[in-house]
């Protein structure tokens, strides 16, 4: 299940990989958001198989939850589909039609992925068929879905879909020094 992050105001979505995903206005992040109050490592999500966690990492501006008044901290607090994240600044429910569109505010959100049908699977003419999704189709019980087109999702390397074990909850590696 792809779970994704859709800002409030343009309907932008920006798809989470399974296990950690950077946010922040820093080019090596894994995921750049560049809106207002927004830090160069402001959060990190981590998605296993069946659910998904944040944790604030360098947010000047802090990061909250749901419209609530405390900001999350550097531990990973779990989030559910539904749930409102806002980068930067604090801003109640209320207010949110007076909000500029530049402000970072994301509902998380997931999109259920529909399976092939088989008989399209062998079919040679498609284009949007690659090699991967044939060679995972000899491995696979054909009983199974096959796997949707790549052109449908976000780029993933063939680690980030095998199943995921405990270790993925990991802490997110050190930051760069600052380039001062």
């Amino acid at each position: 299940m792809p779970y994704y992050l859709e800002h409030a105001f343009t309907g932008a979505k920006y798809y989470m990989l399974k296990g950690i995903n950077t946010l922040g206005r820093h080019s090596m992040c894994t995921c750049p958001l560049y809106y207002d109050y927004i830090s160069r490592y402001h959060a990190s999500i981590t998605v296993t198989n069946e659910r998904i966690y944040v944790k604030a990492l360098d947010a000047l501006n802090g990061l909250y939850l749901n419209f609530m008044e405390e900001r999350l901290q550097d531990y990973l607090e779990e989030i559910f589909i539904g749930d409102v994240l806002i980068f930067g600044c604090q801003i109640r429910v209320n207010e949110m039609s007076q909000s500029p569109h530049t402000f970072g505010v994301f509902m998380v959100n997931f999109q259920e992925l529909e399976p092939m049908d088989s008989s399209d699977q062998n079919d040679p003419s498609e284009p949007s068929k690659t090699s991967e999704s044939s060679d995972s189709s000899d491995s696979s019980d054909s009983s199974k879905p096959s796997k949707p087109s790549k052109s449908s999702e976000p780029s993933k390397s063939s680690d980030q879909d095998e199943s995921y074990d405990s270790d993925v909850m990991e802490e997110v590696p050190p930051l760069p020094a600052p380039e001062w």
